[in-house]
């Protein structure tokens, strides 16, 4: 049977990003609650810590280095200079310039795309307006480097993309990953306020129209174990539901 073209490959999703404020806080917090947490290195000035699940997909812990930075984004956000720099000079980072500047908890999602150009272009073809890909890279606490291409919609409530230019287990090795002990196996479902606009066929997302309820939350599969919604004071306020 051929094997499909990058363009014909269904996207798949990739990972969740959960914002910190001190990340061994937050590592402690998800290793008192049955996860297994891994440290993942560094991006320029950023560091995090990743939670992997078998089916590839995993949860990213993450915050500046220095604390000072953290709080500096955070002053920039009160004051409206984050939102006036994207006016300015829109690009990709803008969006995780707001991540850091935002509040703890689950601030956004990310699909895989074998060609990420080629999402681009699909993209852009449906009227949505898209950054192009950029180039990042991270040193995992062994020394090696994965890197990777991401993109994403100009509209942040729309998921980002990543395509790997390194071998995907480089950066995602849940394969040699141990079992959590709470026996989480995957993400279930990641769960929506408002419908995405790109073309997200084979990933595991679903829409609720919930008044007050949280842009983004998470849904997980386990296998055994206690079901239910996570203790917030442990998960950095996100909203995690085992199911």
């Amino acid at each position: 049977m051929p094997s499909r073209s990058p363009d014909e490959a269904p996207l798949s999703l990739d990972h969740v990003v959960i914002v910190v404020d001190d990340l061994d806080d937050a590592i402690s917090g998800f290793e008192a609650i049955g996860f297994h947490v891994e440290r993942g290195g560094r991006t320029g000035p950023v560091h995090n810590a990743l939670i992997y699940f078998r089916d590839g997909t995993y949860i990213e812990l993450t915050t500046p280095v220095s604390s000072r930075l953290r709080r500096l984004f955070r002053l920039l956000s009160r004051l409206g200079l984050l939102r006036l720099l994207e006016l300015l000079r829109p690009s990709l980072m803008q969006r995780f310039y707001c991540w850091f500047g935002g509040p703890v908890g689950l601030r956004d999602w990310c699909v895989r795309a074998r060609d990420i150009a080629t999402r681009i272009r699909q993209a852009e073809a449906l009227g949505i307006e898209m950054h192009g890909a950029m180039p990042f890279h991270r040193t995992r606490p062994d020394g090696l480097v994965a890197r990777w291409l991401l993109s994403g919609p100009t509209d942040r409530r729309e998921p980002f993309l990543i395509e790997d230019i390194t071998p995907t287990d480089l950066r995602v090795p849940h394969q040699t990953s141990p079992a959590h002990p709470n026996g989480v196996t995957g993400i279930h479902a990641v769960v929506l306020r408002a419908k995405p606009r790109l073309q997200l066929a084979g990933v595991s997302h679903r829409v609720v129209e919930e008044p007050g309820a949280p842009r983004l939350r998470l849904e997980l599969s386990a296998e055994g174990g206690p079901k239910g919604i996570l203790p917030r004071d442990r998960t950095a306020r996100a909203w995690i539901e085992v199911v």
